[in-house]
């Protein structure tokens, strides 16, 4: 990628520029105080972290969306009802008819051990690379009209399979606060959770939704079926202590 077109692209999210939408978010963060102040170190680790790992708008339409469109497509709502209650909802994106589905509470879209677990789902999946991408604000489905339109970026990263916890978590182990975790690129991903992400590999054999909330996510995995037995085992002690009650889908080929 171009440094140059990749540094115009995240240099808002550099400024500082956040989106708390999420009331609740937006409760939380007045509650804590005044968030610590950006030091020169801490902004130079994001812009190093967001300069190796940025897909471009162009790499973004031309590869990643194709992609995730393999993976993931919205159900509308009246096909999420659970239990025939109008008042609960399954998630907001299905996968392709046969795959497996599997939901856990989580207050990030990734921590050290489902990334652990994530990874050997990639090593047998046959992924070379995977993507952590954004949803769009207001619940809206990720194209061309909702990316250029959105009013803040939408984190968009880029990762090597071979990439170790360290390096996707940004190398941030000093900051143990969330608030202070907050400030940088890789705390508010890894630590807030705040926004929806879709991660998925190119390989296109799974796919990972993550429903941001205070306190309250979730993360929903899909896998293609002769994957199931390797991820049965690979998450069997993360759906054992945090599985979460609910009914999924797949979508119709």
């Amino acid at each position: 990628m171009s440094p140059d077109v990749a540094r115009l692209e995240y240099q808002p999210l550099l400024d500082g520029t956040q989106s708390f939408y999420d009331g609740e978010w937006a409760a939380a963060i007045q509650a804590a105080g005044p968030a610590p102040a950006v030091t020169v170190s801490s902004r130079e680790a994001s812009e190093r972290y967001l300069r190796r790992h940025w897909i471009t708008l162009d790499d973004l339409l031309a590869s990643w969306l194709p992609l995730l469109n393999q993976v993931f497509q919205p159900i509308p709502a009246a096909d999420r009802q659970l239990d025939g209650d109008p008042a609960r909802f399954g998630p907001e994106a299905g996968f392709p008819a046969g795959w497996k589905a599997v939901a856990w509470d989580a207050g990030a879209p990734l921590c050290h051990e489902s990334y652990s677990a994530l990874s050997g789902l990639m090593a047998a999946a046959g992924d070379r690379f995977w993507a952590l991408i954004e949803r769009p604000h207001y619940g809206a489905w990720p194209n061309i009209d909702e990316v250029l339109n959105s009013r803040v970026p939408l984190h968009r990263l880029r990762f090597s399979t071979s990439a170790i916890w360290a390096e996707v978590n940004g190398d941030r182990a000093d900051l143990k606060d969330p608030m202070q975790a907050a400030t940088s690129v890789s705390g508010d991903l890894f630590t807030l959770g705040r926004e929806e992400y879709f991660l998925f590999g190119d390989a296109t054999r799974w796919g990972l939704i993550y429903r941001g909330g205070a306190m309250r996510g979730q993360a929903v995995l899909g896998i293609a079926p002769d994957l199931a037995p390797v991820a049965s085992e690979l998450f069997s002690h993360i759906l054992r202590h945090h599985a979460a009650p609910e009914v999924l889908h797949s979508r119709e080929s």
